[in-house]
């Protein structure tokens, strides 16, 4: 996600971490997951839950090694282990014999894998299909859209989402088609399905366009200088600095006004973010006002991320 605010020749854009609410409110019981390959036709006359058992029993769980796959399966793997909503009860991807038709795993299987591997859900890629494009001359680009189809389970076999999620992958016009390149494209659609499927599942961070204001003042330069560091206490001692001197006019008030309200938001304190935006707004600032209301739907939703990330 990237807003796009206003912003004169007078400031500079910045781009900074922003953790937004998943479409999905988890249990706060269900935060030990397990990932699981459901897209393998079956090629066992066994019951899914003897296939199941079976395969654990003798060590025959394995990745699979479709290149698209792996590459959605690792990025799963990986953001799992490392978001602090959830924890992954086994390091691989389980594989099961999905039938011809992609039919979901039966309730009693995802019972018997979350008591085997004491999760308390199953992730479950279901279906994944690829369509791509591209030219051999130098100058040609390469396309691959990828659609996958995700489902979620609680320990008891209920069903907690079932979603679509198509990405795409593209190279640079000046990017020849080949065979690693080629991988590139497939890569970057397979890694951005499992990203959007976390997003979906539990908030995540994404990356939003700011502005700030830097003309003017020696003061103003070197709040610059320091936000271009990324030494934002510093940016905001300066600021706060100007805001206390008498002689500051009340064009540079307004500015600075917007300017404490985007430190504040970069401390996290979205309340004050909030309070500064609107006196931005209520001294003049018109760009201020997009931004302001960036901030009222980001104090709204911290309730929400606040309730998402519960874990017992």
């Amino acid at each position: 996600m990237s807003l796009v605010i206003f912003c004169s020749s007078c400031s500079h854009n910045i781009y900074i971490p922003v953790i937004h609410a998943g479409d999905v409110a988890l249990s706060a019981d269900t935060d030990t997951l397990l990932i699981v390959d459901n897209t393998i036709p079956k090629s066992s006359s066994l019951s899914k839950v003897e296939k199941t058992i079976e395969g654990i029993s003798l060590g025959k769980v394995t990745l699979n090694s479709i290149e698209k796959k792996d590459e959605t399966f690792n990025t799963m793997l990986k953001f799992v282990s490392l978001h602090e909503r959830f924890s992954l009860s086994h390091d691989q991807v389980i594989t099961m014999g999905s039938g011809a038709n992609n039919e979901p795993i039966e309730k009693n299987v995802i019972d018997s894998l979350c008591k085997l591997y004491k999760a308390d859900g199953v992730i479950s890629l279901e279906s994944i299909q690829s369509s791509s494009s591209g030219g051999a001359p130098q100058g040609s680009t390469s396309h691959s859209t990828l659609k996958t189809t995700w489902r979620m389970n609680s320990e008891s076999g209920a069903e907690v989402d079932n979603t679509i999620i198509t990405t795409s992958g593209n190279l640079q016009s000046n990017e020849i088609f080949d065979l690693e390149n080629g991988k590139k494209v497939i890569h970057s659609a397979s890694s951005e399905a499992a990203i959007i499927y976390l997003r979906r599942i539990a908030p995540c961070e994404y990356r939003e366009q700011r502005f700030y204001y830097y003309k003017g003042t020696e003061e103003f330069k070197s709040a610059d200088k320091a936000m271009k560091l990324g030494d934002y206490k510093l940016a905001k001692f300066y600021w706060e600095q100007m805001l206390n001197q008498k002689e500051t006019k009340k064009k540079t008030l307004r500015r600075l006004a917007h300017n404490l309200a985007l430190i504040h938001e970069l401390e996290g304190d979205f309340q004050m973010a909030l309070v500064w935006a609107e006196r931005a707004v209520d001294k003049g600032n018109a760009p201020s006002l997009s931004y302001m209301k960036i901030l009222i739907d980001l104090v709204d939703e911290q309730p929400l991320i606040e309730y998402q990330m519960l874990r017992e």
